[in-house]
């Protein structure tokens, strides 16, 4: 069981990370059409189309500070800085007719359906052809068999996420070896050159994620607002570092922080949620560090007859979801723009096929969301239809 809630959080975390999908409220993706640019003089203009995309999420960026690495030490750039692609490149790509393989580490829930969709629309986008796709659910030996079952196809490029580093450099060691190009999200195998076995890296940006929190924290509890932080055990660069940014910064926004505890199953959150709640019968809320467990937490706070209690956390899933647009405990949740996670990842794959080096670590940022704001931004966030459950609930609520 720990191994699989380890898993399940490695990319709802890392892009940072975490829905159950329900294939009746599939609809076609809700992105507005922009008109294909005719190619100008030169057609060196950027792509209005992803300049579109990032700029709906503008807003949301936080400086980059020169100190915040990759897990390998990777530069960290902005997508929009280190992902640019041209009008005259779009078509290059287009003509060239390329064929793509997509040996998908999971395809549970909303956050992938919504991660997927940003794939497939690019994809369309750039004319190229989605010859393969495989769900390995989180198995590193699926993956394995994944990459294996599309070298046959002969696909000009691979997308997709490790399941993690070290059984990564053997899954995607078949496609090294055929000269097939690979552009990766988040996780980096083991051993693996940049430019050289692979194109680059696209995710989302982990510090953004923590100043995400931080300011949720603030909007949600005031200034002066007591807060317990329950943060993840396990070792993992991603969940780590954005948890330790939050508990060593954030009483620089306002916040009093009445207790550090750790967890590692969600078990774990509902006893120290439960603790702290008796022990500072004065809290007015959490941090937690992903959803799965802040679940846990919520519970606590029922069962401890606690309604006022407000519990932010990283990535979203559709327990959170609706617990937050039916009013419950979960009142913020920071983000990643999950449609910006998939979009970013063709553009990478799209560098290789102009030849181009692509970053070492790209990033989107995160988004905020609320009960508030929750219409608003899924739709520049995630750009498909709102799930039906979560219009419905969020009309009850007035919203």
């Amino acid at each position: 069981m720990k191994k699989f809630l380890y898993l399940l959080c490695v990319v709802f975390i890392a892009v940072s990370i975490v829905f159950i999908a329900a294939k009746e409220e599939e609809e076609a993706p809700m992105v507005e059409e922009v008109e294909e640019a005719e190619p100008m003089v030169g057609g060196d203009e950027l792509d209005p189309w992803i300049a579109k995309l990032w700029a709906e999420v503008e807003e949301y960026r936080h400086p980059i500070p020169p100190e915040f690495k990759g897990p390998n030490g990777e530069t960290v750039t902005w997508d929009r800085d280190s992902l640019k692609i041209t009008v005259a490149e779009v078509e290059k790509v287009r003509k060239g007719n390329y064929r793509v393989g997509l040996p998908w580490h999971s395809l549970l829930g909303e956050y992938f359906a919504v991660w997927q969709q940003g794939t497939y629309d690019k994809c369309e986008y750039l004319n190229l052809e989605i010859v393969a796709e495989t769900d390995a659910g989180f198995d590193a030996s699926k993956q394995i068999e994944g990459v294996e079952s599309m070298m046959p196809l002969k696909p000009d490029v691979l997308i997709a996420a490790p399941v993690d580093p070290v059984t990564g450099a053997a899954a995607f060691q078949p496609a090294v070896d055929a000269g097939i190009k690979l552009a990766f999200v988040s996780n980096i195998p083991q051993g693996y050159v940049h430019g050289r076995d692979f194109i680059g890296n696209a995710t989302a940006n982990v510090y953004d994620g923590y100043i995400t929190n931080c300011e949720l924290a603030r909007e949600l509890l005031g200034e002066g607002g007591k807060i317990g932080l329950i943060v993840w055990s396990v070792d993992y660069w991603y969940a780590n570092y954005c948890d330790n940014l939050v508990v060593e910064n954030i009483e620089d926004y306002g916040l009093e922080v009445v207790d550090t505890q750790g967890f590692v199953t969600p078990d774990d959150a509902y006893n120290v949620a439960t603790s702290m709640i008796l022990r500072y019968p004065d809290i007015e809320g959490f941090f937690i560090t992903y959803m799965v467990p802040a679940m846990s937490v919520a519970t606590a706070c029922v069962d401890a007859n606690r309604p006022d209690l407000k519990v932010i956390t990283g990535a979203y899933d559709k327990p959170t979801l609706l617990n937050m647009a039916q009013g419950g405990n979960i009142a913020g949740i920071s983000t990643d723009a999950t449609y910006l996670v998939g979009v970013n990842s063709v553009l990478l794959a799209a560098y290789g096929l102009l030849g181009k080096t692509g970053p070492e670590y790209a990033v989107c940022p995160y988004i905020p969301f609320t009960l508030e704001n929750m219409r608003e931004i899924w739709k520049i966030g995630m750009r498909t239809p709102i799930p039906d459950y979560l219009d419905e609930a969020l009309s009850i609520l007035g919203y």
